[in-house]
């Protein structure tokens, strides 16, 4: 006999099965990434959020599918690849500034409450709990430092790849037909998103920033010290992938719309 959990599953799955699934064809993974996108609408950067667990699931079936089945754009391979597979890169970009988002709202949350400890004592009465303290923050700010400096890379290059792939599907496309016209409305959305991103994800690191500059030359300890001016480097960094995704997006529009 079945137990009441599974029983559960059977009929909340029912009415999911047909959104949440393993792709297995391109038509499928579009599908999913349209749900991905409506789910990042909504919840956007909101860990408490009831569904942020189900928009992980989302995105984690997405990159699979990505990783077994969607080649790397390449020049060599002419505009039958990139055609296809622009909004694929572009999709990833978007998605890095999201998981930067949410790393980025847990560090502040750990941020606030150290401070709120650190309000509470002196050095001097608790030099344990002093010490805690600054130990504990400076190894949070390098493990999310390390962890989005880890993914860089692969933004830059998705980015670079996005823009080749706009230019050459943009450059193929014949807009006396239906498929040509789809393709390029197709274009103006992709490029929409991608300028959303940046315009609500940017004030955030740099307001971030601020706020590790102030911890940095406060220098209360060395190691603390150290890791608010790392993270201010790597915050210029970020402000500067934003500046590239943003002009992107204009690019991208910009060109659209002349055609």
């Amino acid at each position: 006999m079945q137990n009441l959990d599974v029983l559960k599953t059977e009929a909340a799955w029912s009415s999911l099965g047909g959104k949440i699934y393993v792709p297995h064809s391109e038509e499928e993974y579009r599908r999913l990434v349209t749900l991905l996108d409506s789910f990042i609408d909504e919840v956007g950067e909101d860990e408490s959020h009831p569904l942020a667990s189900l928009m992980e699931i989302v995105g984690v079936l997405i990159e699979k599918y990505e990783e077994e089945n969607v080649p790397p754009l390449d020049n060599s391979r002419g505009d039958a690849t990139t055609s296809t597979n622009y909004a694929h890169v572009a999709g990833r970009a978007r998605r890095f500034f999201v998981t930067v988002s949410a790393e980025i709202d847990a560090l502040n949350a750990k941020i606030n409450v150290y401070a709120d400890r650190m309000d509470k004592i002196t050095k001097r009465d608790d030099p344990e709990e002093f010490e805690a303290i600054m130990s504990a923050s400076a190894n949070d700010l390098e493990v999310v430092a390390q962890r989005i400096e880890a993914l860089l890379p692969d933004y830059a290059r998705d980015v670079e790849l996005t823009a080749d792939g706009f230019d050459q599907t943009l450059a193929s496309l014949d807009l006396s037909t239906t498929a040509g016209q789809r393709e390029l409305e197709a274009m103006r959305h992709e490029a929409q998103k991608l300028a959303e991103t940046a315009r609500e994800i940017k004030p955030k690191v740099t307001a971030l920033r601020r706020v590790f500059e102030m911890i940095g030359d406060a220098n209360h300890d060395p190691r603390l010290t150290n890791a608010a001016q790392r993270f201010v480097v790597l915050a210029d960094g970020l402000l500067s992938a934003y500046e590239e995704l943003e002009t992107l997006a204009l690019k991208v529009s910009f060109s659209a719309n002349q055609n």
